[in-house]
This record gives C-alpha cells, sequence and structure tokens, in this order.
C-alpha cells in the first residue's frame, strides 16, 4: 500500500497541530503551571486517539482541551 493512501496520514489535522504548538508555546512564556499542562496533555491524548481511530467524537475532544487551554491561558494574561 502508497503511503499516500494510508489511513493514518489522511487522518491529520494541520490546525489542531498548530494549535498544540501554539498552546504549548504559551503555557511556557505564560507559566501556565499544572492545570495548562493538564489541558495541553487531554488535547494531545484525543488527538492520538483521533490519528488511530479516525472519529469525529476524538477530534471535538481536542478542539475542546485548546478551547479550554486557551480560556486558561487567557485568564493567566489578564492577572500578569
Amino acid at each position: 500500500m502508497h503511503e499516500m493512501n494510508s489511513p493514518r496520514l489522511l487522518r491529520r489535522d494541520i490546525w489542531i497541530q498548530r494549535y498544540l504548538a501554539y498552546v504549548f508555546l504559551e503555557t511556557k512564556a505564560l507559566s501556565g503551571g499544572q492545570i495548562a499542562e493538564h489541558y495541553l496533555k487531554c488535547a494531545r491524548a484525543a488527538y492520538v486517539e483521533f490519528v488511530v481511530r479516525g472519529k469525529p467524537e476524538d477530534r471535538y475532544r481536542c478542539w475542546l482541551a485548546i478551547r479550554t487551554a486557551c480560556q486558561w491561558l487567557c485568564q493567566l494574561r489578564r492577572t500578569k
């Protein structure tokens, strides 16, 4: 089977990958602490499940975790 036809490659989501990188960098820049790291860990786990299983629910859970992490980082920005 050719690599381009691999279902695993088709399940990647570039926007989730970019947001995960952004949230990671913002977490480090703002010293987000354990709470931000927890949300980031949840988002990564959901993304891995999406890549492996390809279920829309996993993609949705990943976006929820990213959104929650961004909300936490927004609160940190306001307090600094």
